[in-house]
């Protein structure tokens, strides 16, 4: 009789993790245990709450224990941990206080004559319990002390007595070292089995002998069942709780027990066990691996034997065969082929069997892709057409791999599933068996690959062009993939279920620009990924056609794929008719736009951006190219005079496009302060980032240069020739400019918040972005009159902008801002009836009431006061105010600075 072994196969609801036994339960519960014996011993003691391991989840095996520690072992063992709780307090041991945790523990120990002590009185609790002194507590424990005294006393006669008992078994005994927690679970495990030595004799005919009892039975009050098969769980008998199970003994009695949290009632269906009982419920089982085979019926059975796939054999039924299907009890034979899961075992024959029935084209299902969001998967069966499992709708759906329950999440792309569903309830069984390697032949019933032979499965398909067109297996449907390399997908009997290769194995369609093309030697040059590569063309009907002249591709876009050997099967010219002047990125939507601001197209990660000097006649100049990543670009302005070519896909998404000319030659950036006419033309006076006001001539007045008027926010460049060319008009300050118009430009922003010199913005879509502010920023108030028209522009400190403003700005090198033009909104009144803030102020009636106005003013002078010296302001404010108000918030503005500066005269 041996304990679960972790290798066993199981399905579906037999999830072997009878947990307090074996591996199973060991290593679930203690990452750091890997040693099988130690595993086994383990389960027992958990369960019977002698020993444990940490709260991190390990046993820390190699550590040491200490005497008091193993008292506590030695004391549970024996049945009176309880006890030891009460028994707390004086013991006769000078170094075990009352107050020492362990110290019921010890006076109990010490009772029976466990434990001993030192000579000087002493217990020593918190040194390492020795291997000697561990077995010696052991063997007292068992009632054997008489005999190890015959035998010599310690520690000689107690190690003898270990040795011939078997409680040293699987640990190697060095009696004056440290025992390490791995061996002394190992030996406390193995106690439990002994029988005990009682005292037969007594009076002057003192005698010990060895009695039919064990610690189990006698002290542990836990009951052994031999021999007994598991005839009912919950989901055959629905009269029985989800955690009882009846049992059954060979005379035919029938015992109904709760099975602990070890292990699931169900997965202890039709096993010989021997059960072990406390308090009426199963703590700990021992089975035999042997009896239990988990296959697949390889033909419909007559009722009186039984062919299996995997084991590749038959067996006769006993005369007294369970067998359940699907859940419910029926004949051997019910039993169909293709049904699967497990067969019990006595003698060679079968004498129990539960297995379900997969779902028609569901015994063997290939995985192309799932959905954790709509609890679907997506799969083949016997063809390439895709079908769908949707468990959306199903009461309940268990997913079990190599014996475990896993989620959805966790089955992956060629998977191979089958499916069982069983009063609305799915239960999948996932096997992932994969192999890639050389074909090395073929036949109708098998496959040889990497030098070993796969029979082909009960349901078997192949594809030589990955998955495009799929048929049913056999040596013809893989003729092209002999010698070649492939995957082979395995069934849960280890037979092919899918053979997959891809004869041509084309890449990904690929986008460059041709540099040359040959005809006469089948070959072009492509500029691709920012590299000029030469390609062979491989010509043909199924290929690229024989009148495509490679010649005439020169300076176009191409699209175009690759055969297994480099060599390209497939181009198509995508050059554009169209380029497009004006455009504009958006980096926060990674966004080619038109000049209109409508959207060309999205760049992905994939987008290929090249710049060339010219494109005429529908061919780009290829002399001098150069690959443009994305994200160097992205935050600038292109060149007025550049242009831009794309090719996009189905998704709007660019695949690859040209820039013609200097498209990023850097901008200037300023506001129009004036302008006039002189014997050059002309001229605009610009206050400039980082060069203070300058003179510049304009290049013509056509274009963005034909209305520049004072106040106006641009970017620029200036020609050959030294004079103006203006490249961006961000704001128009012409005689028809309102303040809605210009909280209305696409470019700006609302002020969101601002810190010293650094400030946040906020765009139409609620995206923010953070700049500073620096010393040679160009910082203006556009001023509008009080109906809203345009009035004029002011320079000033960026301490004035506040929250809300609104603002246009160009962004400089490392987050910084070359200009800034702010305005705040026009202080006229509404037509709502509601009133302004001018309007507000203009009636405080009191300091206290213009105190409260000013305030909410969020104006940055202001606010930088103390509380009383804002109350002064105030108060000086509300004095100085007209008799009939003050004209404007520009007035307003003006009266505050006026006290502030005041403050210190």
């Amino acid at each position: 009789m041996k304990r679960f072994k972790k290798s066993l196969v199981t399905l579906l609801v037999l999830v072997f993790v009878l947990s307090i036994m074996s591996t199973g339960f060991a290593a679930a519960k203690f990452s750091d245990v890997k040693d099988e014996d130690l595993s086994d011993a383990l389960a027992r003691l958990v369960a019977l709450k002698i020993i444990d391991g940490y709260p991190d989840g390990t046993f820390k095996p190699n550590n040491n224990i200490t005497r008091a520690e193993f008292a506590k072992v030695v004391v549970t063992s024996l049945g009176l941990g309880n006890a030891a709780q009460y028994a707390q307090g004086m013991t006769k041991f000078k170094d075990v206080t009352a107050a020492h945790w362990a110290s019921g523990y010890i006076k109990v120990a010490s009772d029976l004559g466990v434990v001993n002590g030192y000579p000087d009185g002493t217990f020593k609790p918190e040194n390492n319990v020795t291997y000697a002194e561990a077995i010696t507590m052991i063997v007292r424990a068992l009632g054997y002390e008489p005999k190890a005294q015959a035998l010599g006393g310690y520690p000689g006669g107690y190690l003898a007595i270990a040795a011939e008992k078997g409680i040293t078994d699987k640990v190697n005994v060095v009696s004056t070292l440290a025992a390490t927690r791995a061996d002394v679970a190992k030996m406390v495990n193995n106690s439990l089995d002994v029988n005990l030595m009682e005292q037969t004799g007594f009076g002057t005919n003192v005698t010990f002998q060895e009695v039919d009892k064990t610690l189990l039975t006698a002290k542990l009050n836990v009951k052994e069942y031999k021999d007994y098969r598991v005839v009912a769980t919950p989901k055959v008998d629905s009269k029985l709780d989800k955690d009882e199970i009846k049992i059954k003994s060979k005379d035919g009695s029938i015992s109904t027990f709760k099975v602990g949290d070890f292990v699931k009632a169900d997965e202890l269906l039709g096993l010989k066990l021997t059960a072990w009982v406390k308090d009426d419920k199963i703590i700990f089982v021992d089975y035999d691996e042997a009896q239990v085979v988990f296959d697949m019926v390889a033909e419909n059975s007559d009722g009186k034997e039984i062919s299996l796939i995997k084991a590749d054999d038959t067996y006769d039924f006993a005369e007294d065969v369970t067998v359940y299907v699907d859940h419910t009890k029926a004949k051997a034979a019910d039993l169909k082929e293709g049904q699967y899961g497990r067969f019990i075992l006595e003698k060679g024959e079968v004498v129990f069997v539960d297995v379900v029935t997969p779902e028609v084209g569901m015994d063997g299902i290939i995985v192309k892709d799932v959905s954790t969001k709509d609890k679907t998967i997506t799969y083949i069966y016997d063809s390439d057409e895709e079908s769908e499992l949707d468990l959306a709708d199903a009461d309940a759906y268990y997913i079990y791999k190599d014996g475990e329950e896993i989620s959805l999440d966790d089955v992956k792309e060629d998977d191979v599933l089958y499916v069982a569903k069983i009063d609305d309830e799915y239960y999948i069984t996932v096997v992932r068996d994969k192999i890639k390697g050389k074909i090395e032949k073929a036949k109708d019933g098998s496959i040889t690959v990497n030098g070993k032979t796969y029979d082909k499965g009960l349901v078997a398909t192949a594809s030589q062009d990955n998955d495009k067109t799929v048929v049913a297996y056999n040596a013809d449907a893989v003729k092209d993939l002999i010698g070649e390399t492939a995957v082979v997908l395995l069934d849960m009997n280890g037979q092919v279920r899918h053979v997959r290769g891809d004869v041509q194995e084309t890449s990904d369609k690929m986008y460059g620009l041709v540099i040359k093309g040959q005809d006469y030697y089948d070959t072009i040059k492509i500029f691709v990924n920012g590299e000029t590569k030469t390609y062979e063309v491989k010509r043909g009907s199924s290929d690229v056609p024989n009148t495509e002249k490679l010649d005439n591709l020169k300076g176009k876009i191409v699209e175009f794929t690759l055969n297994k050997d480099g060599k390209i099967n497939y181009l198509n010219n995508v050059t554009p008719t169209t380029g497009y002047t004006g455009y504009r990125f958006d980096d926060d939507y990674n966004a080619i736009l038109s000049s209109s601001g409508s959207v060309l197209a999205y760049v992905t990660s994939s987008t290929q951006i090249v710049r060339a000097e010219a494109y005429n006649s529908g061919e780009f100049d290829t002399d001098d190219l150069d690959a443009l990543k994305w994200d160097d670009i992205k935050s600038k302005t292109p060149d007025i005079s550049s242009s831009i070519y794309v090719v996009t896909n189905s998704k709007r998404e660019a695949v690859f496009a040209v820039i013609i000319g200097d498209a990023f030659a850097e901008n200037k950036a300023g506001i129009v302060v004036d302008k006039y006419r002189t014997a050059d033309g002309w001229v605009v006076k610009v206050d400039v980032f980082d060069a203070g006001e300058k003179e510049y001539v304009l290049a013509g007045t056509t274009g963005l240069n034909a209305n520049l008027s004072k106040g106006d926010v641009i970017e620029f460049k200036l020609n050959a020739d030294g004079k103006l060319v203006t490249q961006n008009l961000l704001f128009d300050a012409s005689s028809t400019a309102t303040y809605s118009n210009f909280a209305s430009v696409p470019v700006v922003e609302n002020v969101y918040a601002r810190d010293g010199r650094y400030i946040t913005f906020e765009n139409s879509v609620g995206n923010l972005s953070d700049y500073r502010i620096t010393d040679k920023t160009v910082v203006y108030r556009v001023k509008f009159k009080d109906d809203g028209k345009y009035d004029t522009i002011e320079k000033t400190s960026y301490t004035k902008i506040t929250k809300g403003m609104k603002a246009v700005y160009v962004v400089g090198d490392a987050g910084t801002l070359k200009v800034i033009a702010y305005a705040a909104a026009s202080t006229g009144s509404t037509s709502s009836g509601t009133q302004t803030t001018l309007q507000k102020i203009n009636a405080a009636a009191n300091a206290g009431e213009m105190l409260t106005e000013l305030k909410a003013l969020g104006y940055a002078p202001f606010d930088a006061l103390s509380e009383q010296l804002k109350a002064v302001v105030a108060s000086r404010v509300f004095n100085a105010r007209p008799a009939s108000g003050f004209a404007s918030m520009n007035a307003v503005y003006a009266q505050i600075d006026t006290e502030i500066a005041g403050l210190n005269q």
